[in-house]
């Protein structure tokens, strides 16, 4: 039998969550200003704007987390709406990345190698934390439905995309030499390619 949520309860929730509300209403108008630089001719670094965009979304997702787990610390219970918006959100910021260096699944890297160049100026490192937190945000919202939710498909396809976007990102040809035991981008390399042969 679950306790009674007293109105002290509802409120402190409430409070917490407005102060939730104002940020991710930040974060939403930086994606439009984002979005509206993608539409100005001439757009250069758009690759950079793309990144950004899945950064943000990803910091949007973070929030739409948090929001649950508060529901589910104070008021015992999930919070649907917020996990929804998660879902769509972290669906958000893959489909920027996946504009970026393309959803191909099975193509050489002849293909999509000319994407790779919008973010060549990237790291290695950022582009592996930024893939790595998006794959946590995945499973904590899969944490956050439980295991017999009727969105568990759309998880496994979710997977897919990482894993697909992950290895678009991945920038072979260079991969090759920083794999060499003096390259300083050896151990970065190797963990980022453990990463994608497991999403795999």
């Amino acid at each position: 039998m679950m306790s009674k949520i007293t109105q002290e309860q509802r409120n402190r929730y409430a409070a917490k969550v407005k102060e939730f509300r104002t940020t991710t209403d930040t974060i939403l108008a930086k994606e439009q200003s984002f979005l509206n630089l993608l539409k100005q001719p001439g757009g250069m670094g758009l690759g950079y704007v793309r990144l950004k965009l899945a950064g943000e979304m990803l910091a949007l997702t973070s929030y739409q987390i948090l929001i649950n787990s508060l529901s589910v610390s104070l008021l015992g219970i999930k919070n649907e709406d917020s996990l929804a918006e998660a879902r769509k959100s972290i669906g958000r910021s893959i489909k920027y990345l996946e504009d970026i260096v393309t959803g191909y699944v099975d193509a050489p890297f002849s293909e999509y190698e000319k994407n790779l160049e919008e973010i060549s100026e990237v790291s290695y490192a950022d582009r592996y934390a930024l893939l790595r937190k998006i794959g946590f945000a995945i499973r904590e919202i899969e944490e956050g439905y439980g295991a017999n939710s009727k969105w568990k498909w759309s998880f496994v396809e979710m997977w897919g995309k990482l894993a697909t976007v992950a290895k678009n990102s991945f920038d072979l040809k260079h991969a090759y030499q920083d794999m060499d035991l003096v390259s300083p981008n050896r151990m970065i390399v190797l963990s980022y390619l453990a990463f994608v042969k497991k999403l795999l």
